[in-house]
Formats: structure tokens, sequence, C-alpha cells
């Protein structure tokens, strides 16, 4: 899982993002993780209201393990642990990776139901 953490990091950190809205951000995700040759599929429906931004296989076929993408450039610390923590209850996540640009959103937790949490800050350029 950590192999695969590591990779979507690596893939963010090569770039140099320029957005002015979270959908622009979204869009140039997507490009990163294209190029890279990720597999994953951009809003992710897990359940009618659970949604990540992206869903990233490790290989393909969506051979596990999976890691779900969120990304905020705004919100608070609750709405997004809470965003996360439903996220976290499936069966199909094994991981989940934030991507922001706010550092009060560093402020998370490594695991949220056992799952791997991991904040990817924009601003600090990589992992938190």
């Amino acid at each position: 899982m950590n192999l695969l953490l590591d990779a979507l990091a690596d893939a963010l950190r090569s770039h140099r993002f320029s957005y002015s809205s979270e959908d622009e951000l979204q869009r140039g995700i997507g490009e990163v993780l294209a190029r890279d040759r990720f597999h994953f599929e951009r809003e992710f429906r897990l359940t009618e209201k659970d949604r990540p931004d992206f869903m990233v296989w490790a290989g393909e076929n969506r051979a596990r393990p999976s890691v779900a993408v969120e990304v905020k450039i705004g919100g608070t610390l609750p709405q997004v642990t809470r965003q996360l923590h439903r996220y976290a209850q499936h069966e199909k996540v094994d991981a989940m990776l934030l991507v922001t640009s706010r550092f009060r959103l560093s402020g998370l937790p490594e695991r949220i139901n056992d799952k791997a949490l991991r904040v990817f800050n924009l601003g600090a350029g990589g992992l938190l």
C-alpha cells in the first residue's frame, strides 16, 4: 500500500499545478495520473453520496490495493474528516490520499478505520 501512496506522491510532486478552482486542480491531477499511466477513475461512485475525486488502483482491472484520492482547497478539518471517514468504511477503499493546498487540513490522523491516510500538501510539495 505504501508503494502506491509513494508513487502517487512522487507523480504529484513532479508537476507544478496552476489552478484557481478545485475543478481545475482535479483536471491537472487527472492529467498527471494519465501521463504516469496510473489506473484510475474520476468521481468513482462508492455510493450515491460517497464519490472520491479519484480512485486509483495498483494494476489493470482494478487490482487491489486501491487509493481513494480526495482533492480539497476549501472546507474545514471536521468536514473533511467526516468525508474521509465515510470513504474509509467502504471495502473497495484500501487507503486514502488527501491532496490539499490548506495547511490546516494537515492535522488528520495517519489511519482512519484502520486504513492508511496520507496528506499531500501542494504548498509544502509533498506528504505531511
